[in-house]
């Protein structure tokens, strides 16, 4: 797709100005795009307090590399819904491969699924993404037992 805009080129040697047309090119690419009725029933979150949680990940994750630096409980606060519930939904989004615990509270979300760049960026998170080197640092405590799962 080319978008046309109006611009003024100004002559560093005599300050004249000139109205010109810039020309640019947009490509799909650099779009992201996500149904996201279809996809939350793909994953199986289909009710409001876990739809808050994903979207928090939406709205909080770095496109440029696809991760999240947030601890379950700034999720919690962030998503107005309980830590047991980001713990449900978490984990629910990491049986699905969705997404991945690299460390503590650095999240990686699946470019399979999300990706902002062309198909060489797609491919160089994704290696970061399948690169199970850190795994051994996913082994998070569970959930508390003393709130109520708000599914």
């Amino acid at each position: 797709m080319e978008k046309y805009e109006p611009a003024i080129s100004v002559d560093i040697e005599t300050g004249e100005a000139h109205e010109i047309i810039i020309k640019k090119s947009i490509s799909s690419q650099n779009f992201v795009k996500v149904f996201m009725a279809d996809f939350l029933v793909a994953l199986g979150i289909l009710n409001s307090k876990s739809v808050s949680v994903v979207c928090y990940i939406f709205d909080n994750m770095n496109y440029s590399n696809n991760t999240l630096i947030a601890t379950k409980e700034q999720i919690a606060k962030g998503s107005n819904t309980s830590v047991r519930t980001v713990y449900y939904v978490m984990r629910k989004l990491e049986s699905k491969d969705f997404i991945k615990l690299k460390s503590p509270g650095v999240y990686v979300v699946n470019p399979k699924f999300i990706v902002k760049g062309n198909e060489n960026k797609r491919r160089m998170i994704l290696e970061y993404y399948n690169d199970d080197g850190n795994d051994e640092n996913n082994d998070e405590p569970e959930a508390p037992a003393s709130d109520e799962t708000e599914e």
